[in-house]
């Protein structure tokens, strides 16, 4: 991951907060541009998915995998277990 592509997996984590812990998992990217060729090398690696992004559905929205939000925290923050369930865990 990039310095770029770890800037938009930041962004779509909510980090950095206060809490020091992940609050969403998405990011909406423009039509066109350098985050949306970002997000589709991401994707490409394994540490994103596209949920959307269709004349019908709207534009496209990103979430990262657990290996891409893993990759994107920094020393002393934490993912969201709502949203990252821990491994292991049924």
């Amino acid at each position: 991951m990039n310095r770029d592509q770890l800037t938009l997996a930041r962004q779509a984590l909510g980090l950095p907060n206060p809490r020091r812990q992940s609050y969403a998992n998405h990011f909406v990217a423009p039509p066109r541009g350098e985050a949306l060729e970002a997000w589709g090398e991401m994707i490409r690696a394994g540490l994103a998915i596209c949920r959307t992004g269709s004349a019908e559905a709207g534009p496209a929205t990103f979430a990262l995998t657990r290996a891409g939000a893993d990759r994107a925290l920094a020393p002393g923050e934490r993912l969201n277990p709502t949203d990252f369930p821990p491994i292991g865990a049924h």
